[in-house]
């Protein structure tokens, strides 16, 4: 009766703790993803004079405090959400959350490469997160030491400021200064800043850490839209001359072009082939944002209520980013890229892009791509990811408008 009560009591032992085990597991899990929250902090005295949003007010970042694990490793992410044209572009975009810093809230939640849970986001989730948030209207390179006056407004261009005020500070409060790695990645406006201004953030690192970066949707066209004429050339030209950024754009770059031409170093086509910092480009064929601001298709493909003139013209935006890439090198020099035949934009960061197990590239998705080329598992083959068909060929993402 014994030795079968000591059998029963050692049964009963090892189901407690299979129990406890499973228990300690779904906490640890239900932990990792618990606070998905970063939490604003405001540049109120910025440690680089005149860091200011369009409207004056204190620009600031979202902070996240990484795990013990990765106390070390920092993911820093520049913000988009277009630019402003003009004066009075910049003055009504000043009223907005793009514009002035008292209209953020508190806290956001991270998203994609931002999320803090191992499901979602397998390498990224524990990193210290800072994301500078988007108030300048210019991807963080206009410096126009005078204010400019619009009616009763007064408007500055002080987005290169903002991006050293930023960095400086993480570099003073937050560890920064300790790194071993860096990641730098932005969207839509804050991944072409990635490619703008990621060897300059390079400099202002410790020299031991290790520094790459990840633009997503920042390869903006130098191209015409659907009627020949080149708005979004005429768009960028505009925000360069009216902010004042030569001094906050690739020097390489910038030396290369004559005065009348230097407008170019704000297009990541023109700015790419001076870059030297290590890239993962996340780049859509069929950009979203580009297809209706910069090709200005006018139609929705998936809706089916193009004209054959206007599917056309969709088709050729596809060739017209691939043979930008071929006119640059793109794919070669690149550490690693993730460029599908969707029609998407900031995969890394909105929408059910990132891990998505249905959305995928030569069977992979994006994010396990960015942690095969960011942990260098397998071959530089491994790390390139490009659809090779027209849409809708990719048959996972061809549904989504």
């Amino acid at each position: 009766i014994n030795a079968e009560y000591g059998d029963i009591l050692i049964v009963r032992v090892k189901m407690g703790l299979l129990f406890l085990t499973a228990l300690f597991f779904c906490f640890l899990s239900f932990s990792l993803s618990l606070d998905n929250s970063l939490t604003l902090n405001l540049l109120k005295q910025p440690l680089i004079e005149g860091a200011i949003c369009l409207d004056g007010s204190p620009p600031g970042y979202y902070w996240r405090q990484g795990t013990s694990e990765y106390a070390d490793h920092y993911l820093l992410i520049l913000n988009g959400g277009g630019w402003c044209t003009s004066i009075e572009d910049c003055a009504n975009r000043a009223k907005t959350s793009l514009g002035t810093s008292t209209l953020w809230s508190q806290t956001i939640s991270g998203q994609g490469i931002t999320n803090s849970s191992a499901e979602e986001n397998p390498y990224f989730y524990g990193w210290n997160v800072a994301y500078l948030y988007y108030c300048d209207g210019t991807s963080y390179s206009g410096d126009l030491t005078e204010p400019v006056k619009f009616k009763d407004q007064t408007i500055y261009f002080r987005g290169g400021r903002i991006l050293d005020a930023f960095l400086l500070d993480l570099l003073a409060h937050k560890g920064l200064n300790n790194a071993t790695k860096v990641v730098l990645s932005g969207h839509s406006a804050g991944g072409l800043a990635t490619y703008l201004h990621a060897d300059h953030i390079s400099e202002m690192l410790p020299a031991s850490s290790t520094f790459k970066a990840i633009p997503d949707a920042g390869f903006f066209l130098d191209i015409p839209n659907i009627r020949g004429q080149y708005v979004m050339r005429d768009l960028m030209r505009s925000v360069y001359l009216m902010s004042n950024m030569t001094g906050h754009l690739n020097r390489d770059c910038v030396k290369s072009f004559t005065l009348d031409e230097q407008w170019k170093c704000f297009f990541a086509q023109y700015t790419f082939p001076f870059v030297k910092t290590e890239l993962f480009v996340i780049q859509s064929l069929y950009d979203s944002f580009q297809l209706d601001n910069v090709l200005q298709l006018g139609c929705s493909p998936p809706k089916n209520d193009c004209t054959p003139e206007q599917l056309k013209a969709f088709q050729g935006f596809r060739q017209s980013m691939l043979q930008e890439f071929d006119q640059v090198n793109l794919v070669s020099k690149v550490g690693g890229i993730w460029s599908d035949a969707c029609i998407a934009h900031s995969q890394a960061y909105y929408g059910n892009y990132f891990s998505n197990k249905n959305w995928k590239v030569g069977g992979q998705t994006l994010s396990d791509t960015v942690d095969d080329w960011y942990l260098q598992k397998g071959t530089k083959i491994d790390w390139k990811k490009m659809d090779d068909c027209a849409w809708p060929c990719n048959h996972n993402c061809a549904r989504y408008v």
